[in-house]
């Protein structure tokens, strides 16, 4: 059951694998701990595909197990857009779910202290879509045109380099261009904070981006964008 859960997970067909998880779980209920987080996976992807693709086959019943998972699994939670799709989902089930997405990154310990302001301001982007892609066709005009008499502008990467003329442009657009793609949150964050950046702005959804390295506050003021 497992093997075959996780083969339609990896061809998106995730309510499917829900089902022979919950069975899995119900059949072995001694191995049910380790079932968790890939049950957990599929559930939030049931949703998400459900309403992708208008395909409200397993829409309601998908959404009576994220209400039974809140209620019995305290390590479940969802975010982002894909929380607002379940209309059975009070404000009290969102602020539960984000509660729990929040525990899952480290507190600031206090050991970035932040600068105060200096006539140019260092403004970072936090992404990994430097390249021909939605959030780069909304953003990169906005980096050019910003005014360099005033502020310092600097990318931190930590996407595939996907060559192409937006991958130039995206390049062009900024001061400093630096990967961060195979450090770690804390390692990424003290970078961030040796830069002396002022602004941070983390531009890439919740679930799918890197909160973590935000959770160490490397910067004074960091902005959610488009998410």
């Amino acid at each position: 059951l497992i093997q075959r859960a996780q083969y339609d997970l990896a061809t998106g067909r995730a309510a499917e694998a829900v089902v022979r998880i919950r069975q899995a779980i119900g059949q072995q209920p001694r191995h049910a701990p380790p079932l968790l987080s890939l049950y957990r996976q599929a559930l939030w992807q049931a949703v998400a595909q459900a309403v992708d693709r208008c395909d409200w086959t397993h829409y309601d019943l998908a959404a009576r197990w994220v209400h039974e998972a809140i209620e019995d699994d305290p390590a479940f939670w969802m975010t982002g857009e894909t929380c607002l799709t379940l209309d059975t989902l009070t404000r009290h089930d969102l602020r539960t779910l984000q509660e729990r997405f929040c525990a899952c990154f480290p507190r600031p310990d206090g050991s970035f202290a932040h600068r105060p302001p200096q006539e140019r301001i260092r403004i970072g982007i936090i992404g990994c879509d430097f390249h021909a892609q939605a959030t780069a066709y909304l953003f990169t005009g906005v980096a050019e045109r910003m005014d360099r008499r005033r502020v310092d502008l600097l990318a931190f990467d930590y996407g595939q380099e996907i060559p192409g003329e937006w991958r130039t442009r995206c390049v062009a657009a900024y001061d400093e261009f630096i990967s961060i793609a195979d450090m770690d949150d804390r390692a990424a964050a003290e970078l961030i904070h040796a830069r002396g950046i002022d602004v941070l702005i983390h531009m890439r959804d919740v679930a799918k981006g890197r909160l973590g390295i935000c959770a160490w506050r490397p910067a004074a003021i960091q902005i959610q964008y488009l998410y």
